[in-house]
């Protein structure tokens, strides 16, 4: 499981970095049930996340992002204007 690859610090003492973790969790999740989605930063916030949950703040959802990069699990393709998330293909640098 991708989750996994995180090495998520479960630390009460920062609750930004839980739940930019939690956040990260959700994403990594519908990437495995969705594993060639693709969407900008926008769709992610609005479509990707469960409905449940109290919508997503676009900056978060970016935060999110960046984490799941630096970990070489999402990459970023596309114009920088606009770009778009996906999860990262196999054998990419």
């Amino acid at each position: 499981m991708l989750a996994f690859a995180l090495r998520l610090r479960r630390s009460r003492a920062n609750v930004d970095e839980s739940d930019r973790d939690a956040l990260c969790v959700a994403l990594l999740g519908y990437l495995q049930e969705h594993p060639n989605a693709m969407d900008t930063l926008t769709g992610i916030a609005d479509w990707w996340l469960p409905r449940h949950r109290v919508q997503v703040g676009v900056e978060q959802v970016a935060e999110a992002l960046r984490t799941l990069e630096a970990r070489g699990l999402v990459e970023r393709i596309g114009d920088e204007s606009r770009p778009l998330f996906r999860l990262r293909k196999r054998g990419t640098d």
